[in-house]
């Protein structure tokens, strides 16, 4: 596991929908994390995927990973295989 990556990624997400990394797994879909942060309002597509990649992009490793760079909605929803927090790990684990 690249640490780096995990603990970046983790603060990131933190902050995005509001939960403690002890209170989400590696299996934790990332739209039902959102729902609980925000339960009404706004919707996970697209507000809730924008803020997560603005998020991402606070933390330094992930503004200079090309592979981050490209990330965008579609990766998130439709047929994007990104959905739970492990995905997005994965996916970013070789920045």
């Amino acid at each position: 596991m690249n640490q780096q990556v995990y603990q970046q990624l983790q603060r990131a997400v933190d902050r995005w929908c509001g939960l403690e990394a002890e209170s989400y797994g590696m299996g934790k879909k990332l739209q039902d994390m959102w729902e609980e942060a925000y339960p009404v309002s706004p919707d996970y597509d697209p507000s809730g995927v924008l803020s997560l990649l603005e998020h991402l992009y606070h933390e330094p490793i992930f503004r200079k990973c090309p592979k981050a760079l490209q990330l965008h909605r579609g990766y998130f929803v439709d047929e994007g295989g990104i959905h739970t927090f492990g995905d997005l790990y994965d996916y970013l684990e070789t920045c």
